[in-house]
């Protein structure tokens, strides 16, 4: 056995391990569970679709494999997220989850009751970086406010810095004694009949490059 810390990585809108800083600040910090919740207010809530549904499920199947094929835990679980990461964090004995930074409105309400919920049970709540170019906060005026033409913001967003990419870990270290189904296989929906684009990380990869 090992006394190194586990951390739980919570993907959200971040399904990729290109470029994903959140992952990598969990693998710094230890062995690492990477985890997906199936938030139902989100998945039939104002934007719900079979399509939408069916390009989720088959983006994690995805994400699910390569993080196996790593050497690394991948879990889905079902319900509201302020219950469920805590309720995986204490399963595992996490002492840390980790997640990329959020910026909507639902997101940022969802984040807090997390982080609340996780604080009362000692689990740290860390976030990093990776759904924007850059952070809201680099992008200001002179006087620190926003802008109000977006030529002159245009023109502050192209002087920030926007870091190194984070290279796409080798392996991803599961918690000694790992043996959880994923939850993903008992997901199963229908692929859609109209024509819909390919799901995925690579395939996202390969559309970016051929833009």
């Amino acid at each position: 056995m090992t006394d190194e810390p586990i951390g739980i990585a919570w993907f959200r809108r971040d399904l990729r391990l290109h470029d994903n800083a959140s992952l990598r600040t969990a693998l710094d910090h230890g062995r690492v569970v990477c985890l997906f919740v199936v938030d139902d207010r989100l998945r039939n809530g104002r934007f719900a679709s079979r399509n939408r549904e069916w390009f989720l499920r088959e983006s994690l199947a995805e994400l699910a494999e390569i993080v196996r094929e790593r050497g690394g835990a991948f879990i889905v679980r079902n319900g509201p997220p302020e219950s469920v990461v805590p309720e995986v964090a204490r399963e595992f004995g996490a002492s840390a989850v980790f997640v990329s930074r959020e910026y909507s409105p639902y997101g940022r309400v969802r984040d807090r009751r997390v982080a609340a919920a996780l604080q009362g049970a000692g689990i740290e709540f860390v976030e990093s970086p990776g759904v924007l170019g850059v952070e809201p906060e680099s992008v200001v005026n002179d006087k620190g406010g926003g802008f109000g033409v977006f030529s002159a913001f245009y023109r502050r967003w192209e002087l920030v810095d926007r870091g190194e990419l984070v290279p796409v870990p080798r392996s991803l270290q599961a918690p000694e004694g790992f043996d959880v189904p994923s939850g993903i296989d008992g997901w199963r929906v229908e692929r859609p009949a109209a024509e819909v684009i390919e799901p995925g990380e690579h395939a996202a990869r390969t559309r970016l490059a051929e833009f």
